[in-house]
């Protein structure tokens, strides 16, 4: 927020803005650490350290932009669109245990690197518009879903009404839908009787997405930035061995020529 009028202020340090930018890393890395352990609320609020570090608004420029890195640095994408109507990025369906609730399960989408074979390096303002969804004709790309996510649905603001394609893709309103039967309850849904005859849609897409671009951004800045000494170990697999379902799905649709 720019100080106002009668406001004095001091100009901040370069060492400050190095300062800054180690603790948003730290603070990523520790909450990606819980989140790959199986706490997939970790990452609640992380959307608005990725705008203080990347979103370029009237008045306040991004930390990228002040370190004077905004135009050199290149960062990695687990994301490669081509021409496909659906297209849900580096993302799996899984089925694991809720950490906020005792015997229940949550089925939601992780981000699963292993769907891409190697990471490619963009300029910072392509990675940063570039899709990393398509569903037809909604597309989202990081600048948008950092952006809602921080300003609408917690991350620094909760607001009363969010974004409505946003919104779908939280709740597994847009996306599949998997009806369960006497034959998948079993090999899909962890032998949960009680399940048979309902229809489940994965929800908190937008979830796996923040866990994607996060992924992205603390490579690239470890890599960057020689002041960013901190270790950064993932542990994608974990979630994934306690999923209940048989098979680990990524899904996209072609249109036909």
């Amino acid at each position: 927020m720019p100080p106002h009028k009668n406001e004095e202020t001091v100009a901040r340090s370069f060492q400050d803005i190095q300062n800054a930018i180690k603790y948003s890393i730290h603070k990523l890395i520790i909450d990606c650490k819980n989140y790959d352990a199986g706490d997939l609320y970790a990452l609640y609020g992380d959307s608005s350290i990725l705008r203080n570090l990347f979103y370029n608004s009237r008045g306040n420029r991004p930390l990228i932009q002040l370190a004077q890195a905004h135009k050199s640095i290149r960062m990695f994408s687990y994301t490669n669109y081509k021409n496909r109507e659906v297209d849900y990025g580096a993302t799996s369906i899984a089925r694991i245990p809720d950490a906020l609730n005792n015997n229940h399960y949550i089925m939601t989408y992780l981000f699963d690197p292993k769907l891409v074979e190697r990471p490619h390096k963009l300029p910072l303002s392509k990675w940063w518009e570039s899709p990393i969804f398509k569903f037809g004709n909604t597309i989202i790309n990081r600048r948008v879903l950092v952006k809602i996510d921080a300003n609408q649905n917690g991350g620094a603001h909760f607001d009363p009404d969010i974004d409505s394609n946003y919104y779908y893709l939280l709740n597994g309103q847009t996306g599949i839908e998997m009806l369960v039967n006497i034959f998948n309850y079993q090999t899909i849904f962890g032998g949960d009787k009680s399940l048979i005859g309902k229809k489940l849609r994965p929800s908190n897409l937008p979830g796996a997405l923040l866990r994607e671009v996060i992924h992205e951004t603390i490579l690239s800045f470890t890599n960057y930035f020689d002041f960013i000494t901190e270790t950064y170990n993932p542990n994608f697999e974990y979630n994934f061995l306690n999923n209940t379902m048989g098979f680990r799905g990524n899904f996209h649709l072609v249109k036909d020529r």
